[in-house]
């Protein structure tokens, strides 16, 4: 028989470790699951469009507010209810009443819980032992509420479904939805007084009940740095709302198309690391909270560390020297400043303990603090801790780290939910959608049994094999160990990781995917910070905190950190890490002017259509705006392009110019460097997920090395060394995928693309201004050449000219000797909030930081409107000409709009009075959204563009006529029809089904009723009452200029 294991004796802890809670955690991630799922259901019938261009949901129909509008709930229900041929919406909201039933469940099971929380005996750790209470007895009630308000929405659903074959059923569906939250309600207000009579009950024996909301607060401060790299994670995969948020499950999407297991085998290796990673670090945290509850910390006998002091400025020496030997030269100031803060601190500590001699022996012979030393220096301790509080700080950590794990199966289901109801999608989609619900119902009990088991073994006797025993120590707070090393082994991992991670960035990010770049990144970034404050903390503060005014029981790592980022920023000037990248050949800018981009639109254009009832011809003076949006308004701009490539001869919608900010710019950009009709092939390729992988690692890792140490990690671009930070790394990623944006921005060629001449629309940070990225010369924008820099200042957007508010990128470029490439200068429009840095200019450029176009005009249809007057003369000049001679070509202006967002032809929501007290607040923030939004702009156009506009002298009259015959609108929208489909999400990934609805949407643009169409004529369900009485065409409208 084999012989027993040889154990050692059982380790003393100073704090019994905490069980988590495997039911209510397991029921809370369930209810968290079911909810998304029901949310993504929702969202589908969010979009099935009503009678009179209106939407509604199950979810606003059964809100709190459905019963005051009774009447026109119960239509809104039986018109959402009515069955439709052309969409699946019975068995939606089938499968919505199924999940709202589990939900139905999930929180009734609460009630259950909360009837048996009732007359419970709670024992609770003091400081100074232990103290028992009695729970109130109102938790029964409130448990018996809520069941009972569970059974009356068992009943609604249930009323939900006889509507769907009897529509007479909706009329007592808001009825039943009153009496649901009216229990509700009450079950809240119990609620809060059975939670008011355990506070007094507390209160009366002298525990304070604010003591829990501080302990977990003070829990979340010990396990800050593995909150920041959970919560970013959980804002951007659970967050609901904005578009922004659907970009993480996009991604996800992703993975079950082409190739996507990749991605998705990478993401799940990286999160069970980084779990293991956060479950660690807590533990190494938590370690000093329990000792602060069981002895002095700082221990007494324990030297403060100050080789990882001196370290630190070695070690970004010695970067900064592997920088320089590559070519790429940190930046001296950054460097000096940030070296010097830890060698002053090393230098002085070392002083004063070679001085003060303020470590000797003591009676036995250990070294110990002295007593003797000077009265201005002293060691300081840390503040005692609870046995509640070191509990807590365990079970936060702990609870962080399954929480890593769950968060992905919980994203699974939102990435899933809605794309298996629609239907038609890659069984691929179905395991995925499968393997999150296993792990959101599975996933924290057994990792809180794995935990636990954990857990048992540390209070159980230690086995005598040392590679177990070893984990255990580590792993268990509070056991006195031999831990040093493991810290300065994962710092030295984590350091060792930077240089490659940053170095190789675009082979390493394509590899992993952006969601597992993010969280390698995310962790490099916040273990580095953390183990330093775990190394440190072992011995408390080095002597320098021991001097007046910076006595502290704790080196403030994190505060340093964050003050000579700071510091060095300042010093450094910003142009240094995220200055703008410039062709290898800096050329002095050569634009056109506008009688010169005319001239050579009328060379390229020479689509002459008869005008009827005249003698004339007609050519359509296209000009194209593009809202912003990321890759979603990059790709709905290039397809757009495409359709209107096709219309007409060849070079019929060749464009005057174009504008558009964000991802619109791009996707002009990329439109003006192919031939027409290959766009959307090039952004569709653009939108996978390489640009935003290797962005992440600048914002995760190398921008913020940078900016904190001045030491660039020089990137790895072909056989050359270079720095590159996100924005730059994305524009390379770009240029991977269409080679063609690599061409210079300017040239002194005519512009050969559909769109034109480009005036892209970015934003100055610095004052506020638009900036306009522009291959034409925009006069009444001050030339400093042309006038002394007190009175025409290169950065005076207020200055006297017919382009109001607004800078000229290309002078301040010009003044710093840069050079723009096309993606460049598509990036500068599109300098996505914190996805991509602000581009900073040189001090000869006033020091201006750009940013993303949509800050300030998102459309590009006022940019057009403000430039209208430097051209539109020459247009009426000419169409004069063509009258006076009575034959020729009369030159007319339309204007295109690619709108990629959804809800353009929804009908506006009903006003309501607002009350007195919030209405300053909310007229001054929405106040100006309607004055400068994409309607009153367009409204702008329609002015300028109009016929009587475009003609003066004799027989205008007349051709005002044929020309308002000939083209019914100035304005034509290329917009998304509502239809239920896969939100295509405000980033800079896309996934294939995203794509295909931006396709089908831009292929299916519907034919806009005018007066005189019969009702045969229009379309139905797809909001073109509200389009028409804008005024603006479709897409299919416009062919009609050219007879399609």
């Amino acid at each position: 028989m084999p012989l027993p294991v040889p154990r050692l004796p059982i380790p003393l802890l100073p704090v019994p470790l905490p069980r988590l809670p495997w039911l209510r955690g397991a029921l809370a991630w369930m209810i968290v699951g079911t909810y998304v799922a029901l949310s993504e259901v929702n969202g589908l019938l969010d979009q099935v469009l009503l009678p009179g261009g209106r939407t509604t949901s199950p979810t606003s129909l059964t809100s709190p507010g459905a019963p005051f509008a009774w009447g026109e709930t119960v239509s809104d229900w039986q018109s959402l209810l009515q069955s439709r041929s052309d969409l699946p919406s019975h068995a939606w909201i089938t499968t919505y009443a199924a999940l709202d039933l589990c939900f139905i469940a999930l929180y009734g099971t609460v009630g259950l819980l909360l009837r048996r929380r009732a007359n419970v005996s709670v024992i609770e750790l003091t400081p100074t032992g232990e103290a028992t209470w009695e729970r109130s007895a109102r938790w029964a009630r409130v448990g018996s509420v809520v069941l009972l308000a569970a059974a009356v929405d068992v009943t609604e659903n249930a009323a939900m479904l006889i509507a769907l074959k009897a529509s007479e059923a909706a009329t007592v569906l808001p009825g039943i939805t009153a009496l649901k939250w009216v229990l509700i309600l009450g079950a809240s207000v119990l609620a809060v007084r059975a939670h008011n009579e355990d506070r007094r009950t507390r209160w009366e024996l002298g525990l304070a009940p604010a003591r829990v909301a501080v302990g977990w607060a003070k829990a979340a401060y010990a396990q800050r740095f593995s909150l920041l790299i959970v919560l970013p994670l959980a804002l951007l995969g659970l967050g609901k709302g904005p578009d922004l948020l659907e970009q993480i499950p996009d991604i996800e999407r992703r993975w079950a198309e082409q190739r996507g297991w990749a991605h998705l085998l990478w993401a799940s290796v990286a999160t069970v690391l980084v779990a293991g990673t956060i479950f660690v670090l807590g533990r190494m945290r938590s370690h000093n909270v329990v000792m602060r509850a069981s002895a002095t910390v700082p221990d007494p006998h324990t030297k403060p560390v100050l080789w990882l002091w001196w370290a630190s400025p070695v070690a970004v020496l010695l970067l900064a020297g592997i920088a320089n030997a590559r070519g790429v030269s940190p930046t001296s100031s950054r460097v000096a400043l940030f070296a010097s803060v830890p060698f002053v601190i090393a230098a002085v500590s070392t002083a004063v303990r070679w001085v003060n001699y303020t470590f000797c022996p003591d009676a036995t012979g250990r070294m110990t603090t002295a007593s003797d030393l000077p009265t201005w220096v002293s060691r300081k301790t840390k503040p005692s801790a609870s046995i509640e509080q070191a509990q807590r700080a365990i079970a936060l950590g702990d609870g962080l780290a399954i929480a890593l794990i769950m968060l992905p199966g919980v994203g699974l289901i939102r990435a899933f939910a809605g794309e298996v109801a629609l239907g038609d999608r890659p069984a691929m989609a179905s395991w995925l959608l499968a393997l999150g619900i296993v792990i959101c119902v599975f996933g924290w009990p057994i990792a809180a049994f794995a935990i636990d088991r954990l857990n048992h073994a540390s209070s159980a006797p230690m086995p005598a094999r040392r590679v177990w025993a070893a984990i255990l120590r580590i792993l268990t707070p509070g056991l006195t160990t031999s831990r040093q090393w493991l810290a300065p082994v994962l710092l030295g991992i984590l350091v060792l990781a930077v240089i490659p991670f940053g170095s190789y960035a675009a082979d390493v990010s394509q590899i992993l995917g952006p969601i597992a770049t993010f969280l390698v990144g995310v962790t490099i970034i916040s273990g580095l910070v953390g183990t330093v404050v775990v190394i440190l903390q072992q011995g408390g503060a080095p002597e320098f905190f021991w001097l007046p005014l910076v006595r502290r029981a704790s080196a403030p790592v994190t505060t340093l950190l964050i003050l000579a980022t700071i510091l060095g920023t300042v010093r450094g000037g910003g142009d240094d890490v995220h200055g703008i990248r410039t062709l290898p050949d800096f050329v002095p800018t050569q634009r056109h002017s506008w009688s010169q981009v005319l001239a050579n639109w009328a060379r390229a254009n020479t689509c002459d259509i008869p005008l009827p009832d005249t003698n004339y011809n007609v050519r359509p003076l296209f000009v194209y705006a593009a809202e912003g949006g990321g890759i979603r308004a990059a790709v709905w701009t290039s397809l757009a392009l495409d359709r209107l490539a096709s219309m007409g001869k060849p070079g019929c919608t060749t464009a005057l110019m174009s504008s558009g900010a964000s991802g619109g710019a791009v996707g002009l950009a990329v439109a003006s460097v192919l031939p027409p009709g290959h766009a959307a092939a090039a952004t569709e390729s653009m939108s996978g997920p390489e640009a935003l992988s290797v962005a992440t690692v600048g914002l995760t890792v190398t921008d913020i090395v940078y900016a904190a140490t001045g030491v660039p990690i020089p990137a790895r671009v072909g056989a050359d060394w270079r720095w590159l930070d996100r924005a730059g790394q994305m524009e390379m990623a770009w240029e991977r995928a269409v080679p063609k944006l690599e061409s210079p921005f300017l040239s002194t060629a005519a512009p050969s693309g559909i769109t034109g001449a480009l005036v892209l629309n970015s934003t100055s940070a610095t004052n506020r201004c638009r900036a306009l990225v522009s291959q034409v010369e925009l006069s009444g924008i001050k030339d400093p050449s042309s006038g002394t820099p007190a009175k025409s200042p290169i950065d005076d957007c207020t200055a006297t000219g017919r382009s109001p508010a607004s800078l000229d990128v290309v002078r301040l470029t010009d003044a710093c000797g840069i050079s723009l490439s096309t993606s460049t200068a598509a990036m500068l429009a599109a300098r996505f909030p914190f996805v991509t840095p602000s581009a900073a200019l040189c001090s000869a450029a006033a020091n201006q930081q750009l940013v993303d176009g949509g800050y300030i005009e998102n459309t590009g249809v006022g940019t057009v409107a403000d430039l209208a007057p430097q051209w539109l003369p020459l247009v009426r000049n000419h169409n004069s000409r063509v009258l006076s001679m009575r034959s020729g070509t009369l030159w007319v202006p339309v204007l295109v709009y690619f709108d990629n967002g959804r809800g353009s032809d929804l009908a506006a929501r009903p006003s309501s009075r607002t009350q007195e007290f919030l209405v300053p607040p909310k007229t001054y923030l929405g106040g100006t959204k309607v004055l400068f939004g994409a309607d009153a702009q367009l409204r702008r156009v329609q002015q300028l563009f109009a016929a009587d506009q475009l003609f003066a002298g004799r027989g205008s009259a007349a051709a005002i006529t044929a020309v308002n015959k000939w083209r019914p609108t100035t304005t034509y929208v290329a917009y998304q029809a509502t239809a239920p489909s896969t939100s295509a999400p405000l980033g800079w990934v896309l996934s294939e089904a995203s794509y295909k609805a931006l396709e089908r949407a831009a292929k299916n643009q519907p034919r806009l009723a005018r007066k005189g169409d019969t009702p045969a004529d229009q379309s139905p369900a797809s909001g073109l009452g509200v389009m028409q009485e804008k005024g603006y065409g479709s897409l299919t409208d416009l062919g009609s200029l050219f007879g399609e």
